[in-house]
């Protein structure tokens, strides 16, 4: 208000609404500025109602324009609004202080983010009504007390997620609680005839602290659905498996043994060398280093008698092993204990191993994951890797086939059982074991443990901390899909290779590839029959051995989403150069770990895209039912499902790393279906991401 402006309030009466009653009721108004709050509080006053109110229907009609000052909102620039979004209105002499403004929605006062004389922007906060379908409700705005405007207005708590046939959609952050509306986006104006469409939901728990477990509910909020669908069959343990050949099985069921192992003395190595120190720089304080070694390594021929240390659960102690020379290779060193039950009988297939090492294994690794020998140098090396079979390994570490020690890294004024030198253990072939079944199950194992003496040596040359147990798990059984590779219709960089040619080639032993590929399937078949309790990011349980295979998937939709050269982007992983864990796949990705989980999760539905790009997954899983008929399902994943439309409560629990899979089913057109995922009360809230696809 203006000074000199003068206010009439000798004929006020109770109610008025139009510009005309406004001069008649009040004949000697007459106002300079624009203080129309304190004019309509002072009408609203001498009225005792109120005063200013115009006679706007909840269908959305507008009051008659005002002259003067009076504030007039003429519409909505949309007459729906999402929760957590601004509502924008339009009119003339709106109050351009914030103050003197109130805009509720159901008695929910929005936050008035721009006033000026023409507009007003307000948030509708993102908490302000339950998670529901969109619905009806009533806008008032008030200036200075006096209520202007009330209309109808659509309110959206859900975000609408609406995706064409075949498109996916990943939620923007990793957040406790999550409100979606899924919608196909060709169903939006469809005949009540509809859409007949599917969603497949992988919600993942994004946190990387196993500890970590997700406790949620997940409910659905639908109309014109027709009823529930029963979820999937229970978990099948690979303990239960009748079909599988003798060497398969065998090799099934001593495979979490075998990892548990594996993985606690890599953990083990991984603090001792934390504590050590780089290991080149132990070399370099190492006075006249290692000549005579390296000069008597470089002289062994086949047939002398080595003695070596079997190191294993310490670096001060070991046990003593005499070995004889079986291949002395430009890269590999074959050494046999001679008090191996086969000892001397096998010579063919230790030649045949090293041969394979010098050809093939070495030369691959070197140029696509890492080098053994990195650290040779510094070490005064004979350029060699050395393979020790041995029955140490049989005896001491049941159950286990190979496993390496970065003890044998550093000299032995470091640690006294070094054997100075880059050594591989592994076991020998057992009286009831065939050479050729021996040789079928070693070859990967070597390579696999070739890959630990490259990730120790590339790391230790340039003064990096060990990679984390799962990731340096995932990275060897890449190394041994590399191997895989080099059989005919063994699979190529995203060349989605299918079962026929590859893993059932290994299996039905069409030619002489070992068992490969085999223990990735198996294992990821086993860890996706309980998705939600198990994690690519380790152990959920003392026997659990399926992150080795679900780490490797993980790191294989890395490799083939989002990398531009795959041997450069897994050498960076190797080598330490990015980092470690999940940082390190974000950091040779680019993308966030919780969006690269839920994009993994998403392909690994079964239900969307079908294949990581190298690898055909449904082909493996119906190739498997096919070959173990009662043994496997062509569907490893558990859905919960439903039919779309309707309301429904699941209570779900997730590992960190973990998924739940939702299924719904339905006619888009005349359904209305809303999500709602939130922690369940007293539980761990932990941090979930959605990725939604529409499947084709």
């Amino acid at each position: 208000m203006t000074v000199g402006a003068e206010i009439a309030t000798d004929h006020c009466t109770p109610t008025y609404a139009s510009a005309a009653e406004v001069r008649s009721r009040t004949p000697r108004h007459r106002v300079r500025g624009a203080a129309t709050g304190l004019l309509l509080a002072l009408l609203q006053a001498c009225s005792g109602g109120d005063a200013l109110a115009p006679a706007v229907p909840l269908s959305g009609e507008t009051a008659p324009s005002v002259v003067g000052d009076i504030p007039h909102i003429a519409g909505l620039t949309s007459d729906t609004v999402e929760a957590g979004h601004l509502l924008t209105l339009n009119g003339e002499h709106l109050p351009s202080v914030i103050d003197a403004t109130r805009i509720l929605v159901d008695g929910v006062a929005l936050e008035i983010r721009i006033s000026s004389a023409t507009r007003i922007d307000a948030l509708l906060p993102a908490e302000a009504f339950d998670c529901a379908p969109q619905q009806a409700r009533t806008l008032t705005v008030s200036v200075g007390g006096a209520q202007i405007f009330r209309q109808a207005l659509q309110v959206r708590t859900a975000q609408r997620v609406a995706l064409a046939a075949g498109a996916t959609h990943l939620s923007t952050t990793s957040q406790t609680s999550h409100c979606i509306e899924l919608v196909a986006a060709d169903s939006l104006g469809a005949s009540p005839e509809g859409v007949d469409t599917r969603f497949v939901v992988a919600v993942v728990n994004t946190s990387n602290d196993l500890a970590q477990q997700a406790h949620f509910e997940v409910r659905g909020i639908g109309s014109g659905g027709t009823g529930t669908m029963a979820t999937t069959s229970p978990f099948t343990s690979l303990r239960q498996l009748s079909g599988l050949n003798g060497l398969a099985a065998t090799e099934a069921l001593a495979d979490s043994h075998d990892d548990e192992q594996h993985a606690s003395r890599l953990a083990m190595q991984a603090r001792l060398i934390a504590t050590t120190g780089p290991a080149r720089n132990a070399w370099a304080s190492a006075a006249q280093p290692h000549v005579a070694s390296r000069a008597l390594r470089a002289e062994r021929r086949v047939g002398d008698t080595v003695t070596m240390s079997a190191v294993f659960n310490s670096c001060a102690t070991a046990s003593t092993v005499k070995a004889r020379v079986v291949y002395a290779g430009n890269k590999a060193l074959v050494l046999e204990d001679i008090a191996a039950p086969r000892a001397g009988r096998m010579d063919g297939v230790y030649r045949a191993i090293g041969t394979e090492f010098d050809t093939l294994v070495y030369p691959m690794l070197a140029q696509n994951v890492g080098d053994p020998l990195a650290m040779d140098a510094s070490m005064g090396g004979d350029g060699r890797v050395t393979m020790l079979f041995t029955r140490f390994v049989n005896d001491s570490a049941a159950g286990t086939a190979g496993y390496v020690s970065a003890c044998n890294f550093y000299p032995r004024r470091t640690f006294a059982a070094s054997n100075e030198d880059e050594v591989f253990y592994a076991r020998v072939a057992t009286a009831n074991e065939t050479p050729d079944d021996w040789r079928r199950v070693m070859r990967a194992t070597i390579v696999h443990e070739a890959k630990h003496l490259a990730s120790f040596a590339e790391r230790l040359v340039r003064g990096q901390s060990f990679e984390d147990t799962w990731l340096e798990e995932a990275t060897a059984r890449v190394a041994e899909e590399l191997y895989a590779r080099t059989f005919p219709g063994g699979g190529q960089w995203r060349g989605n290779t299918g079962y026929a040619g590859s893993l059932e080639c290994e299996l039905l032993q069409c030619d002489d590839r070992p068992l490969i590929m085999w223990r990735h399937f198996s294992q990821l078949y086993t860890y996706l029959r309980g998705a939600n309790g198990l994690s690519p990011l380790g152990p959920t349980h003392r026997s659990d051995n399926t992150y080795y295979a679900s780490g490797w998937s993980l790191v294989r939709h890395v490799l083939d989403r989002h990398a531009q050269d795959e041997a450069a982007t897994l050498k960076r992983l190797v080598r330490g150069d990015a980092g470690r864990g999940l940082a390190a796949l974000e950091a040779v990705s680019g993308t966030p770990s919780d969006a690269l989980m839920a994009e993994w999760a998403l392909a690994n539905s079964g239900q969307a895209t079908g294949n990581t790009g190298s690898w055909d997954l449904r082909s493996m899983w119906d190739g498997l039912a096919r070959t173990f008929a009662g043994a496997y399902d062509a569907t490893p994943q558990q859905h919960l499902r439903h039919q779309l439309g309707t309301s429904f409560q699941d209570t779900q629990r997730a590992a960190a790393g973990g998924v739940v899979y939702l299924t719904l089913d339905g006619n888009a057109a005349r359904t209305t279906q809303v999500l709602r995922l939130a922690p369940v009360s007293g539980g761990v809230a932990a941090p979930l991401r959605l990725a939604i696809s529409r499947v084709p």
